[in-house]
């Protein structure tokens, strides 16, 4: 027996259940309260909902370039029909013009042969 009349199996379970509500200590030390864990987790929300807004506006401005693109595509379709119609149209009249300064004095000189006599003799 130990010196103060405590038995000495009685004095190692006492040892040993010291030991373990210390182990048990230092493990519930090392937990994360409710509260440390409550603002982590609001942390963390609080920055997925900023990740998320800020990949809804990356997606807005995705989609505003792709309008503006196929606007500005379809304006510059639009201009260069535009410019073929009107290259056309100058096309055409600049043949009339050609054909007019070859026809009208050629009718021009038929019509005075015929009003000086023609191919009466």
């Amino acid at each position: 027996m130990a010196d103060d009349g405590i038995p000495p199996w009685v004095e190692y379970l006492s040892n040993l259940i010291d030991r373990r509500f210390a182990e048990q200590g230092a493990r519930i030390d090392k937990l994360v309260t409710r509260d440390a864990f409550s603002e982590e987790q609001k942390r963390v929300n609080e920055k997925f909902d900023a990740q998320q807004q800020q990949i809804a506006q990356a997606n807005a401005n995705i989609q505003a370039e792709a309008t503006a693109r196929a606007a500005s595509e379809l304006a510059a379709a639009n201009k260069a029909t535009q410019d073929a119609q009107q290259q056309q149209r100058t096309a055409r009249q600049t043949n009339w013009q050609w054909f007019a300064l070859f026809a009208v004095p050629t009718v021009g000189a038929i019509v005075l042969w015929v009003i000086n006599g023609g191919l009466v003799p």
